[in-house]
């Protein structure tokens, strides 16, 4: 033992240095190398990660949305061609807003449109008396519904134009249960004066 603290007394402390690196395996790829793989990694798995979110959920989903524009344009193509059929007229109709008490009103003239009958040529009609809708059961029930509809709306809803599309297509529903279902192909306020 004494031999081996002398050797050990003998080197030089440079010497001890140099051999320990060459006694123990130092790493061969650098650190950094490494490193640099594992965010390469990360980022190629990223890549395809992005490129199939895009590819297989985004993409048929954003096609699903653009579905309906298309068909809103056919849609209106075909009410741009489509034939006009017979118009009601209702003239002069007066209601008290919901809410009103009396102190507020509603001027409305509206016309309602039914759908040509195929096969049969447009008849002309006798024009109106003023202030009626021609006469008869249906332009009295037509009134009826109309003023039932619009005076249950408050005086919001009358001015509110998505309510005023609500009301619209309610008054289409109760006058296709008049008229017949399919007949009444759209309502138009030919006047419209909230006082």
């Amino acid at each position: 033992m004494a031999e081996e603290s002398a050797a050990k007394a003998e080197q030089r402390p440079g010497e001890e240095e140099e051999a320990a690196p060459a006694g123990a395996k130092g790493p061969l790829i650098p650190p950094i190398l490494i490193r640099f793989s594992i965010v390469g990694g990360i980022l190629a798995v990223m890549a395809v990660g992005a490129i199939f979110l895009v590819t297989d959920v985004i993409a048929p989903r954003l096609k699903k949305l653009g579905e309906p524009a298309s068909a809103t344009v056919e849609a209106t193509k075909a009410e741009a061609v489509h034939e006009p059929g017979e118009i009601i007229e209702i003239k002069d109709l007066i209601v008290n807003p919901a809410g009103s008490g009396g102190r507020r009103y509603l001027k409305v003239a509206a016309a309602v449109e039914l759908a040509a009958e195929k096969g049969k040529k447009k008849k002309e009609k006798a024009p109106a008396a003023e202030g009626d809708g021609g006469g008869g059961l249906q332009d009295a029930q037509i009134r009826d519904l109309l003023i039932r509809e619009l005076s249950s709306r408050t005086l919001d809803e009358l001015t509110d134009p998505i309510a005023k599309e609500e009301m619209r297509q309610g008054i289409i529903e109760g006058l296709s249960g008049i008229l017949g279902e399919g007949r009444v192909t759209n309502v138009y306020f030919t006047e419209y004066v909230v006082q």
